[in-house]
């Protein structure tokens, strides 16, 4: 595989942990910076929290699709990786479908940038 490929392969692999990161930190400042809001203003902070809730909701939505398509590619590539017995490529993608986006940068780092058999 091409170095270009590689760094490519590696962004994919870490995008959807950077993303849930991001997300969880969003999440956390928002619900610490919300429940002051609505012990201030009581009933009428619907008005300033609900934008903050439909940004969030349309996040997981993007961090959802993101993640699924990163699921494909890998489970493409591991099912193409001629490098790797039958065995390990199904094993491969049940990490990938049970664990997600931990698996992905293992599988990068192992099977992508080291580009060597086990």
């Amino acid at each position: 595989m091409a170095q270009e490929n590689k760094a490519v392969s590696g962004i994919l692999s870490f995008l959807p942990l950077a993303a849930f990161l991001v997300y969880m930190f969003s999440f956390l400042s928002f619900i610490f910076t919300a429940i002051p809001e609505l012990n201030r203003h009581g009933s009428n902070a619907e008005e300033l929290i609900l934008p903050n809730v439909f940004n969030m909701i349309l996040f997981a939505i993007i961090l959802g699709i993101v993640s699924l398509g990163v699921l494909v590619y890998f489970i493409i590539h591991a099912i193409n990786n001629k490098a790797i017995d039958s065995t390990e490529r199904l094993v491969w993608i049940l990490i990938f479908i049970f664990t997600g986006m931990i698996g992905y940068p293992i599988y990068w780092y192992m099977r992508i940038y080291r580009n060597q058999t086990l």
